[in-house]
């Protein structure tokens, strides 16, 4: 999974690295013109959603916690199964009266 990890960082973040390297004197003004540094930023962007899905891929425990996250809280809230008691407190609200409070 490391190798997989690194690979990924090198593939999408070494061009940018490359054309940053190669075109150290190059003003803000210049840099922001170039199709090439504009090009490898975006490839360089993209790999902030290609990591954690590779995460979820290849790592048994947020893969599973994930699925426990997304699936399983979407059943127990909108078709209401395993917690009805649950979804329950969420409908009816609380009021608390003046009886039921205690003073010191």
């Amino acid at each position: 999974m490391f190798f997989i990890i690194a690979s990924a960082y090198l593939i999408f973040w070494g061009p940018l690295f490359l054309v940053t390297l190669v075109n150290w004197d190059w003003k803000l003004e210049e840099s922001n013109q170039s199709m090439a540094h504009e090009v490898t930023l975006h490839v360089a962007f993209v790999h902030s959603f290609v990591n954690p899905a590779l995460f979820m891929a290849f790592h048994r425990g947020i893969r599973e916690s994930a699925i426990e996250i997304f699936c399983h809280s979407w059943i127990r809230c909108f078709v209401r199964y395993k917690c009805q008691e649950c979804c329950k407190a969420r409908e009816e609200p609380q009021v608390i009266s003046a009886e039921n409070r205690t003073f010191m």
